[in-house]
């Protein structure tokens, strides 16, 4: 055999060819399936990360904005003139308070996009409110809106809500618009500033012509929806969203130091835009490429691999010995049909010069296998018509007559096994049959036991006379007349092996002969034909079996003699 370096060079089957190719194919259109999905994840991920940026920004712009306004009223309220006069002198009070509502008037043009600005004095109970945004909003219309707006301008400042509102952006609910305030507070005197959500929505953020953006809108830090007509509430952290049947992209910045966050929602097939068709095509050529490979890999294996592994298949068939073997119908390309009609026409012509010589052989065997199954009738037949003659000389008549029905039993057994195999059912049968005839035959006490002897195992097939022969050899040379005589029989099935151990409680074997066994597979007869049922049964067993059967003799540590016999179930 030649050898490889670092040992014996793989040789390549039909089936690991195919197998390979196939792999190799699967491998390629992975990695297309894997590149393409990448790349639309990718796609996906950009694009998400571009509109995540988009409402960073607008996020950004607010709390700059924000940032402003706060530290105007801070810088405003402590350092102003106007407000300081107003705070430390009593004099010209009236005089102070129109200057004040006058300077109020001028920061509109500083934050035009803030509702308004409000002084709130809680000593004098005096409310300047200043308006110059969301006039619709709050005007003399919704005169209700208008008187809530002042009330709730009080309370946030002297309030039990001021501890949570001075300093700090509050959102409230003025008759059902939403206005986020902030109020500064300096000895005794509140300075504050409002505007309405949509207000900031529209003119701060102002993501409305931003391209993908379907909805969008302000919530608080629950998820409910201040601005817009609808009434939803959002999951912050979620990146879903469903509504009316549509899947959208949900996308959500929290503003830092303001209680809202901005919510835009995007729908998933906008999102992927144009690059969609470009996904579209990649997964119709995936899939193409997948039943082209199919395809390929089917056609090799009708025209090539299938009548190929057929046709070593039966060469193999032909080499186990079965000589009727042959390819029933030639496919596959030119080449592999010529070469399976020359197969045909190889084996038909060994078949014909070989048929005549297997016949013979065959005859040869079977006759020797009647022949050994028949050996030793003779000798038990001869030991029986003996004890006959002793029963009718004691005028034993009912005796005589019960061991005759045995007898016929095991006649009729013997006479009409034809197979050289019977069920292990009808062995033990037989063996029980043996031992009733051998009970009265001998007036010692004989008990017999059995181990493992299911129904599966009972339908086993084995050759004739086999338990039998073993029982007598262990009555002939056990049986006493001190001890009770105990066979024990045990059968065990495993892995298409049937194993068979016959044990009694006698003397065991001698040494010569219990060696003579285990090496030679035989035991040499005397003169009278002594140990010719042992031979019998294991020349029965090669000649059916092979090399495939085995035996072992032993002695048991205790007492008596066991014998293994291992028999297939492939014949």
């Amino acid at each position: 055999m030649r050898k490889a370096r670092g040992g014996i060079r793989r040789r390549w089957r039909l089936r690991d060819i195919w197998f390979a190719i196939g792999a190799i194919l699967l491998v390629l259109w992975i990695m297309f399936i894997t590149v393409s999905t990448v790349t639309m994840f990718a796609l996906d991920r950009q694009s998400r990360e571009s509109m995540q940026g988009v409402l960073d920004f607008g996020s950004s712009k607010l709390e700059s904005r924000l940032r402003q306004i706060e530290n105007f009223l801070t810088v405003t309220l402590v350092s102003d003139d106007k407000f300081g006069m107003l705070r430390n002198t009593s004099l010209s009070y009236a005089d102070n308070l129109r200057q004040v509502a006058r300077q109020m008037d001028s920061y509109g043009q500083y934050f035009p996009d803030f509702s308004g600005i409000f002084f709130y004095e809680p000593s004098r109970d005096i409310l300047i409110n200043k308006q110059w945004n969301d006039i619709s909003a709050y005007s003399m219309t919704y005169v209700t809106r208008r008187m809530e707006i002042r009330t709730r301008m009080k309370t946030l400042c002297i309030g039990e809500e001021q501890e949570r509102a001075i300093g700090e952006w509050t959102i409230e609910n003025i008759d059902n618009k939403w206005t986020a305030f902030y109020i500064y507070y300096h000895q005794g005197q509140y300075l504050g500033v409002y505007v309405s959500l949509d207000g900031i929505w529209n003119r701060i953020i102002d993501l409305e012509g931003v391209a993908g953006f379907e909805e969008s809108g302000l919530t608080d830090r629950d998820g409910y929806e201040l601005t817009g007509d609808k009434e939803r509430t959002f999951g912050l952290e979620s990146s879903s969203y469903w509504e009316e049947g549509r899947r959208y992209l949900q996308l959500t910045e929290k503003i830092d130091g303001f209680p809202a966050a901005i919510v835009t929602l995007v729908p998933r097939q906008q999102l992927r835009g144009n690059w969609m068709i470009w996904w579209t095509g990649l997964i119709v050529l995936a899939v193409l490429s997948g039943l082209f490979l199919v395809y390929l890999l089917l056609t090799l294996q009708r025209v090539l691999f299938a009548p190929l592994s057929e046709l070593n298949r039966q060469m193999k068939t032909f080499s186990e010995g079965n000589l009727d073997t042959h390819i029933t119908k030639l496919i596959g390309c030119q080449e592999v049909r010529e070469l399976s009609g020359t197969f045909n026409e190889m084996t038909g012509q060994i078949h014909d010069m070989k048929i005549e010589n297997y016949e013979k052989r065959l005859e040869e065997q079977e006759t020797f296998l009647k022949y050994l199954q028949i050996q030793k009738n003779p000798h038990f037949f001869l030991n029986m018509l003996n004890v006959i003659y002793s029963l009718a000389a004691s005028g034993n008549v009912a005796q005589i007559r019960t061991i005759t029905l045995e007898l016929i039993k095991h006649v009729r057994y013997v006479l009409s096994v034809e197979k050289p195999l019977v069920p292990l059912l009808q062995e033990l049968e037989f063996t029980h049959n043996y031992l009733e005839i051998q009970r009265i035959r001998f007036p010692y006490e004989i008990k017999m036991e059995e181990e493992g002897f299911t129904e599966e195992i009972m339908q086993i097939s084995v050759p004739p006379l086999l338990l039998q022969t073993f029982v007598e050899n262990a009555v002939k040379y056990a049986l006493s007349r001190e001890d009770t005589l105990r066979i024990h029989l045990e059968a065990e099935y495993r892995d298409n092996v049937l194993t068979l151990r016959i044990s009694d409680s006698g003397p065991g074997f001698p040494e010569t002969m219990l060696e003579e066994l285990n090496i030679s597979g035989t035991v040499s007869a005397d003169a009278r034909g002594e140990h010719i049922g042992i031979h019998n049964v294991l020349s029965r067993m090669k000649l059916l079996y092979g090399s495939a059967y085995g035996y072992h003799f032993t002695n048991l540590p205790t007492e008596g003699a066991q014998v293994e016999l291992i028999l297939p179930q492939q014949v």
